[in-house]
């Protein structure tokens, strides 16, 4: 079984421990999050009247849970607060991609990388035993929308095996958040832009051109039209199985059990005979400021009554794909350090979405693997009638000798009536 993750980790419950500015998108989320919560870290006194990355480090330990107990090839982080472009590790920084790396087991490795525009940071956390290691990376902003990386990572066996893993935080076109197809325009603008860029970073050796074995594309997309249902690259299909879960976010808009239909394209709603045909299927929640103009309201708490549990997330776009021999479904992992009684998160406005794919992969483990499928096999082998029987994966059961007996007869009856119809036929003549 070989799993792979992608989480966004909020970074303002991380980079402002006390006070979170209200443009931050994740605002009302962390108001959830009360003043004089629980100790944020074992050990350390509480703090009244403070946040102190609380949800974070819940966030950390919905990570944690997940790689101890799917323990996956890799997963890709985003919204990650890094000081230095090269992270060195500081023994008294808790927070960020330190408090992930001071953790991770000697197996798990992680790099990380930042843009300028705003200091935004992705990681991939890999398994170096699995997937050798870190051979080169490569780190872009969105040139549509800047502050949004897309961060680029190969690692090499020694037996020039190449695993190619792409983390990134898409662009997105808020304001044209109604309309679906002037959205989507944006979502093809950075399906177009990572396609190029990957392609360049395996390409750029014209000597050394890299085909990688395997490639893995994490992120959080903004995809909330689920727009993007797979990629091309060097001409190989990366993509998943099945439909992508609602896994984004706490915020009016993208949660709520009252619902709008968005619009198609923005550019038909003047044609008054086109409204009712212009509606999309798709949806997005009530804001408060829909109805009074006043955007302070929409950065409040957000009550019961609207909906604010994960269950009510409308929108999609983290998502996993992997090349399509390997390809597998989506799913939302779940812990006890993520979702409160009441259903609400606790831990990060995004939820951590997976891909599960049933398959060995080479390296430590596939052996023990390989050895639980031949005892499976042997053991249906034996279970065949009169121990004629072969496993299923060499086409089932072998027929019993009665069985082959009544074919070969039925074979010596339809040779009969054919030579009686050629005889026939020539008697015709």
């Amino acid at each position: 079984m070989v799993v792979v993750g992608t989480y966004n980790m909020s970074f303002a419950g991380d980079k402002y421990p006390e006070d979170i500015p209200t443009f931050a998108s994740e605002y009302s989320f962390h108001l959830r999050d009360p003043l004089d919560g629980e100790p944020n870290v074992d050990g350390e006194p509480k703090v009244e009247g403070v946040r102190k990355r609380t949800f974070w480090n819940n966030a950390k330990k919905h990570l944690f849970k997940f790689i101890e107990d799917k323990k996956p090839l890799a997963v890709g982080l985003q919204e990650m607060n890094v000081k230095e472009i090269e992270q060195d590790f500081k023994v008294d920084d808790k927070g960020g991609i330190n408090g992930i790396k001071r953790d991770l087991s000697d197996s798990y490795k992680i790099v990380s990388d930042k843009v300028i525009t705003n200091d935004a940071a992705v990681s991939i956390i890999y398994n170096e035993n699995i997937t050798g290691k870190f051979f080169k990376k490569k780190t872009l902003d969105n040139p549509h929308q800047g502050g949004r990386p897309l961060f680029m990572v190969l690692t090499k066996k020694e037996d020039e095996i190449y695993y190619l893993f792409v983390n990134m935080h898409g662009a997105q076109d808020a304001p044209n958040g109604l309309f679906e197809k002037e959205f989507n325009d944006m979502m093809q603008k950075n399906k177009d832009f990572l396609k190029t860029e990957v392609e360049k970073f395996l390409n750029m050796d014209p000597n050394k051109i890299i085909n990688p074995d395997h490639i893995y594309i994490m992120g959080d997309f903004n995809d909330r039209y689920d727009y993007i249902k797979n990629f091309k690259i060097n001409d190989k299909p990366v993509l998943y199985k099945g439909d992508s879960p609602k896994a984004c976010c706490h915020n009016w808009d993208s949660m709520g059990k009252e619902r709008v239909q968005i619009r198609k394209e923005k550019t038909k709603l003047n044609a008054a005979d086109q409204v009712g045909e212009n509606l999309s299927e798709k949806v997005q929640g009530k804001k408060p400021s829909d109805i009074s103009n006043d955007k302070k309201e929409d950065q409040k708490i957000i009550p019961t009554d609207h909906g604010f549990a994960i269950a009510d997330y409308i929108n999609k776009g983290d998502k996993v794909f992997a090349m399509d021999a390997d390809a597998g479904k989506l799913d939302i992992y779940k812990s006890e350090y993520n979702i409160e009684d009441d259903g609400g998160s606790k831990a990060s406005d995004h939820e951590l979405v997976y891909m599960e794919i049933n398959e060995v992969t080479e390296g430590e483990g596939a052996a023990a693997v390989a050895t639980a499928e031949g005892a499976e096999a042997a053991t249906e082998a034996a279970a065949t009638e009169g121990g004629w029987g072969l496993p299923k994966i060499f086409g089932g059961k072998r027929k019993s000798r009665k069985g082959r007996k009544s074919n070969k007869n039925k074979k010596s009856n339809r040779k009969t009536k054919k030579m009686a119809r050629k005889s026939k036929k020539r008697g015709k003549k």
